[in-house]
């Protein structure tokens, strides 16, 4: 699948000197990758792109909240597009699960289902955190496209920068990331750092000390 998209390339890192870090992470944390007022400013255009870009006939936008880690990206793409738009935005909910500790399993679980008539006939964004292999994205559109939704685009935060084949290119993309294991604004390792405002790089440390035995 080719598909265009623009995203801004997140290529530096800021030292964790510089942030307000939870004590309780201080020292699981190598470096910032993506400050909140980068991300807040990204999200705002990511909204902008798909605002724009609404066919003229539709209703309502139906947002697909990839569980857990999409929750605050999802929240905040929610927010600035009822600023821009005058059609409601509908929030969804779905929960897929494929790593353990930091490394993928290569078995996608989806966790739970949605009913047909929340998608059929509807214009469908489906909000992840993060794409890498798109392998766990690949398996949800395919579900979600037997229940005959009217349109069902991707928007990933996240973009992870791969030499591998991917599966599946998202619509709308906010940053290009390297192959470093991210956390923080949603995003964990072992359900902590989603706490976290900014987008983090974890370090050796915290993932021995946060790993589940």
């Amino acid at each position: 699948m080719k598909q265009k998209f623009e995203a801004i390339e997140a290529d530096k890192v800021y030292d964790k000197s510089l942030f307000d870090i939870p004590n309780a992470y201080s020292d699981s944390i190598q470096s910032v990758l993506i400050p909140p007022g980068l991300i807040r400013n990204r999200v705002s255009k990511l909204a902008r792109n798909i605002a724009n870009e609404l066919p003229e006939n539709v209703e309502a936008i139906t947002l697909v909240c990839v569980l857990k880690g999409a929750f605050r990206f999802s929240s905040m793409l929610m927010e600035e597009l009822v600023k821009l738009t005058d059609i409601p935005v509908i929030m969804e909910f779905i929960r897929m699960k494929s790593y353990h500790n930091d490394v993928s399993t290569g078995d996608v679980q989806i966790l739970g289902e949605l009913p047909s008539n929340v998608i059929k006939d509807k214009f469908v964004v489906v909000v992840e955190d993060i794409i890498d292999t798109g392998k766990t994205m690949k398996v949800l559109c395919e579900m979600l496209n037997q229940l005959g939704p009217y349109k069902c685009l991707i928007a990933t935060l996240l973009w992870k920068e791969l030499q591998t084949e991917r599966e599946v290119v998202p619509h709308y993309v906010g940053f290009l990331i390297p192959d470093v294991f991210v956390i923080g604004f949603g995003l964990d390792y072992n359900e902590f750092f989603r706490d976290l405002d900014a987008i983090c790089v974890i370090n050796e440390y915290g993932k021995e000390k946060f790993k589940i035995k």
